[in-house]
């Protein structure tokens, strides 16, 4: 996306135009170039370090990199250069050195850069653990159950959060969010399932509801093509 038609719309914008006056202190048009000028700055610095690292990633596989073609380069160019968290441009720099493998280890499909976009570096650390399993091994361990309250521990170890009892409203609704997410983006898929109750006694239920998620092969491609190529 061109920043200086953006730029310009906004400094046009009555409602925001004496404000951003007010902020900055410059005219009209000194706002539109200054605004242009940053955005424009700030992605050309992001995208030169993603390609940097993915140069280094395809170098230490040993290969040279091949054409990609345009309906999956282009997006993971222009999303990956609004990225200012350098943990999340790791990713990035991953996706297009995969993209760009010759041997295709790890397949990136066109939807990886929307997906990636979504992410805060939270949810991306939550999901590479929560797949960091022996699915690996045997890919049939991708409809294995995992329960809500195994995530949150998980959640809490790799996002160096309080323990779970000491958990406030801004822990859980991170937590939330993260679920709402990586299920959103269909990389894994939550179900409510009928259990016996853990609880026994006169009058107590003998089947409770739980809830559990399971990878997907999608968010499985996904992780392995956010990795590093192998060599």
């Amino acid at each position: 996306m061109d920043t200086l038609p953006l730029a310009a719309a906004v400094v046009a914008a009555a409602p925001v135009k004496q404000f951003l006056q007010a902020i900055l202190g410059e005219p009209s048009a000194e706002i539109g170039r200054y605004l242009g000028d940053f955005v424009r700055e700030h992605r050309h610095k992001n995208l030169i370090a993603i390609l940097q690292r993915a140069e280094r990633r395809l170098a230490d596989a040993g290969v040279s990199p091949q054409q990609v073609p345009p309906k999956i380069i282009c997006p993971l160019l222009e999303s990956g250069s609004l990225e200012e968290d350098l943990e999340l441009q790791e990713r990035w720099a991953n996706l297009i050195a995969n993209a760009a493998h010759p041997r295709e280890q790890a397949e990136v499909l066109p939807l990886f850069g929307e997906i990636l976009a979504g992410l805060t570096a939270d949810q991306a650390r939550f999901l590479d653990a929560y797949y960091a399993g022996g699915w690996e091994i045997d890919p049939a361990i991708v409809r294995t159950l995992l329960p809500e309250s195994l995530l949150r521990s998980l959640y809490a170890e790799v996002n160096r959060l309080a323990p779970l009892p000491s958990w406030g409203y801004v822990e859980r609704k991170r937590f939330g969010l993260a679920l709402d997410q990586l299920s959103r983006a269909q990389l894994i898929v939550g179900y409510d399932l009928t259990v016996r109750a853990s609880q026994h006694g006169p009058g107590a239920p003998e089947y409770a509801s739980e809830r559990k998620h399971s990878q997907t092969h999608l968010g499985i491609s996904f992780v392995c093509a956010c990795r590093p190529p192998s060599k």
